[in-house]
């Protein structure tokens, strides 16, 4: 049997990188994007999903010197999910999406003609 965990996303990014380094000295860089997902019915707003991204190594410090709020990024990964049990006994679990490769989408301005600019790191 095959099994495929490969995830796309586009959103905008909802508040400010969170970067830093492991012990071993590997870069991360952890950011939250909310993807709209738009209702058939007409009338209805949107509904928002968030999911975390994080980002490691060299593309960790790409996405740690471009990567901020407000900007409309596209992400390729994989879904990692994390479990722990707290303190006082509750299973907690959160799934975070594992950025491989992270496009900021940048749109040209109304007096530009250039179409849509994308910078890519991988």
């Amino acid at each position: 049997m095959f099994y495929q965990n490969d995830v796309s996303l586009s959103g905008f990014v909802v508040r400010e990188p969170s970067v830093g380094k492991t012990k071993s000295g590997k870069s991360f860089c952890s950011f939250v994007i909310g993807v709209k997902n738009y209702s058939r019915a007409e009338g209805l707003p949107p509904h928002i999903s968030y999911f975390e991204v994080e980002t490691w190594n060299r593309l960790a410090e790409f996405c740690e010197k471009i990567i901020k709020k407000g900007k409309i990024v596209h992400v390729k990964g994989r879904l990692r999910q994390d479990r722990w049990e707290s303190t006082d006994g509750k299973v907690h679990s959160n799934i975070k999406l594992v950025g491989k490769s992270v496009q900021l989408v940048e749109f040209p301005k109304l007096d530009e003609t250039k179409s849509q600019q994308i910078v890519e790191a991988s």
